[in-house]
C-alpha cells in the first residue's frame, strides 16, 4: 500500500475519473444487454431455440445458447455503434475464440450434451440514438478448433 500526502484536490479528481470510468463502463454494458436482446430476437425469427444466456466461467463468457434445428450453437454478440474498430467479427480473434470454446465445453459437461456444436457471431450496429441499424449474422466462425 502506497501511504503519503495526497496534494489538494487530488481526492475529487480521483472521484470524478471512477465516475467518468464508472458511468463508461455502466453504458457499455447496456449496450451490450441491448445487443443481445436483439439478437435474441433476431435469432428466434430465424428458427433458432434460446437455450440460456450469460453463462459464465472463468476465464469466458458465451452471451447466448441456442439450438438451430438439431445443431447447439454459441453465440457471440457484438454491439456497436460505429465501425470505427472494425466489425464484430473481426474482434472475435483467436484467444476470444479459445475462451468461448473452453466455456462451451464447459457447458456440455455441465448439461451433459455431446460436445458437439458451432459458435456463430451476431454483429448488430446501432444508430447514436439507439436504433438499429444493422445485424449481420456469421456462421461456424470457430470451427478450427
Amino acid at each position: 500500500m502506497v501511504t503519503g500526502r495526497i496534494p489538494a484536490g487530488k481526492p475529487i479528481q480521483l472521484q470524478l475519473y471512477f465516475a467518468v470510468v464508472y458511468s463508461a463502463i455502466s453504458m457499455s454494458r447496456s449496450l451490450g444487454n441491448k445487443g443481445e436482446n436483439i439478437a435474441v430476437d433476431y435469432l428466434k425469427a430465424n428458427g433458432f431455440d434460446i437455450l440460456d444466456r450469460n453463462f459464465t466461467i472463468r476465464g469466458g463468457e458465451i452471451d447466448i445458447v441456442a439450438r438451430d434445428g438439431a445443431e447447439l450453437v454459441f453465440v457471440e454478440v457484438k454491439t456497436r455503434r460505429s465501425r470505427s474498430f472494425g466489425s464484430g467479427e473481426d474482434s472475435v480473434n483467436f484467444f476470444k475464440l479459445k475462451n468461448i470454446h473452453r466455456a462451451a465445453r464447459r457447458y456440455c459437461s455441465d448439461k451433459k450434451f455431446r460436445p458437439e456444436f458451432r459458435i456463430d457471431v451476431v454483429d448488430i450496429q446501432v444508430t447514436p440514438l439507439g436504433g438499429v441499424e444493422g445485424i449481420e449474422h456469421f456462421r461456424d466462425v470457430g470451427s478450427e478448433f
